[in-house]
């Protein structure tokens, strides 16, 4: 034991002691916090500082946070490039480029340079955040063959088989049988949250929910974005407990990404709507609306939910929703409600403004012409009695 300790120890303090080499950069870049690892190298070495611009360059060229660009360029500064090898020298140039100047320029550079496994993994890095970024096929083609190349030779590192899932689960161009092949693949190879978490992401695009929810069980710590494929997968597969158990989980609505969360209320509306609790669904679909105004299904469900309620206004608003969904021409369910709801509106107003008004009329008219008749009477005796008195005195 205290020997196993003393070779640790002298491990950790080696680390320490040498500057970061080549081949440590390249396997660093292929894993997934490669940012926050290069830590454990504190020697101040040209290299090193070379690293440590590498790593802030990329970081800013994924993220695209002024921050990074900010390390980039203060680290760049205490660069001396003199000491560095030929093959470092032309990475930290590709990373400036990209950072300092355009990615145009930064691609075609890389294009330039003999397939060497660190300038390797940064154009995997470069071609993949910028297909993220543009949906441009070829970049994701580029990513797609350096990842396939890559993984071969670092069969336990994460990104390459990162790149290879996202790919055939998202690209237009995947396959998903390629993407259940790699699945395995990374299952044997690596361990942890984090490719889980790729995997459940890909398996749900997919349309896999059965899977989804098999590997969501093996994570330890899952993440609220894993949570969330998790529970509309368990709500695709009619298991809705179990989603309205992971779904309500999520307390922190930052860590889900905007697209999913106008789902997220849609769900849980739907539950509780199922479940008969009609003022909750109301919440959850109003909620969906409020994150995505243009959700014409949430608007659907919430007028309807609106007609079960006892809201006093519960057909105005009904209406409302039902209008601005502008479903009327596509949906014939909501066409006829609108037809229906148009309908009890006129009555309506025929029986609480029109009937009333023109009742009002009528008997208006009718006073009228009583007195009208009544002064036409009283004047019609007037002139009777002047002509009987002029009679009589004519005689």
């Amino acid at each position: 034991m205290k020997k196993l300790f003393l070779l640790m120890t002298i491990l950790a303090i080696s680390t320490c002691l040498f500057p970061i080499t080549e081949e440590e950069l390249t396997t660093l870049l292929l894993e997934e916090d490669y940012h926050l690892k290069l830590e454990h190298f504190l020697t101040d070495s040209p290299t090193t500082r070379a690293a440590i611009a590498i790593v802030n360059g990329l970081r800013y060229i994924e993220t695209v946070r002024p921050y990074y660009r900010i390390r980039f360029i203060d680290s760049y500064e205490h660069v001396e490039r003199e000491e560095l090898s030929e093959v470092l020298s032309i990475a930290l140039e590709i990373v400036r480029v990209n950072v300092l100047e355009s990615t145009i320029k930064g691609l075609r550079l890389l294009a330039e340079q003999e397939p060497v496994d660190l300038l390797e993994v940064i154009s995997l890095r470069v071609h993949f955040a910028n297909w993220l970024t543009t949906g441009a096929p070829e970049h994701a083609r580029t990513a797609l063959e350096k990842a396939e190349s890559l993984r071969t030779r670092y069969p336990t590192s994460f990104f390459p088989y990162k790149v290879i899932l996202v790919y055939h689960s998202t690209s237009a161009f995947g396959v998903r049988e390629e993407f259940l092949r790699m699945r395995e693949l990374a299952l044997e190879n690596l361990e942890g949250d984090s490719i889980l978490a790729v995997i459940v992401e890909g398996l749900y695009r997919l349309g896999e929910f059965d899977m989804v929810i098999d590997d969501f069980s093996r994570m330890q710590s899952p993440e609220h974005q894993s949570t969330f494929y998790a529970g509309v997968s368990s709500f695709k597969t009619g298991d809705h407990d179990s989603a309205e158990k992971l779904l309500a989980s999520i307390d922190d609505l930052r860590a889900i990404s905007p697209r999913d969360l106008t789902l997220l209320f849609f769900v849980r509306g739907q539950i509780a709507e199922d479940k008969g609790d009609i003022s909750g669904a109301i919440e959850m679909y109003s909620k969906s609306v409020q994150h995505d105004s243009n959700n014409r299904q949430a608007l659907k469900r919430l007028a309807l939910a609106y007609l079960k309620s006892d809201e006093p206004n519960r057909e105005t608003l009904a209406r409302f929703y039902l209008e601005r969904s502008n479903l009327e021409d596509f949906d014939p369910e909501v066409a006829q409600v609108l037809r229906e709801l148009r309908i009890r509106v006129v009555g309506r107003v025929l029986v609480t403004q029109i009937l009333p008004l023109a009742a009002a009329v009528v008997i208006t008219l009718i006073v009228v012409e009583y007195f009208h008749k009544r002064r036409k009477r009283l004047e019609e005796k007037k002139a009777l009695e002047e002509n009987g008195d002029g009679h009589a005195e004519a005689r």
